[in-house]
């Protein structure tokens, strides 16, 4: 690999392709069993891979006589995991890793309402050196403890 491809991986954090695959629903204080696929489209060394999981409320609302919405987020929780130690991997290579996450008991379960809604998201991303490279950001839906 030339001196251009290893610095444009450095800047976009091309050096590796990610996937994550996540249950249909979850629930608060129980495992939810996620998947992570790593494909190298370069060799490279990470510090792990990690696992970002945010829940957002989001308010949308018109006061009486405003011509425009007013709109608000925010975090409800936010959290990093390491799932692996540091590796490596060669251009080709594949690997494939099983995490458990759990959210807290009194995690606000995933709603749509008229003014509000919550929402849970995961992003899978590899600590590299530059911009680390991630599966993008993919929506959790979380039910309701009865």
């Amino acid at each position: 690999m030339g001196l251009l491809d290893r610095m444009k991986n450095y800047v976009t954090g091309g050096a590796a392709k990610l996937q994550l695959e996540l249950p249909a629903i979850g629930y608060p204080s129980m495992p939810i069993a996620v998947k992570v696929r790593i494909t190298a489209e370069a060799d490279f060394k990470c510090e792990g891979l990690y696992l970002d999981v945010v829940g957002t409320e989001h308010l949308q609302f018109r006061p009486q006589g405003a011509q425009q919405d007013v709109t608000s987020s925010e975090s409800t929780y936010r959290q990093s995991l390491q799932v692996t130690p540091p590796f490596e991997l060669g251009k080709g290579e594949t690997k494939e890793v099983s995490a458990v996450v759990t959210l807290p008991r009194e995690a606000q379960p995933t709603y749509q309402g008229k003014h509000g809604k919550h929402t849970w998201q995961l992003q899978a991303r590899l600590e590299a050196r530059g911009n680390d490279p991630d599966s993008g950001w993919k929506e959790l839906r979380i039910g309701a403890m009865t």
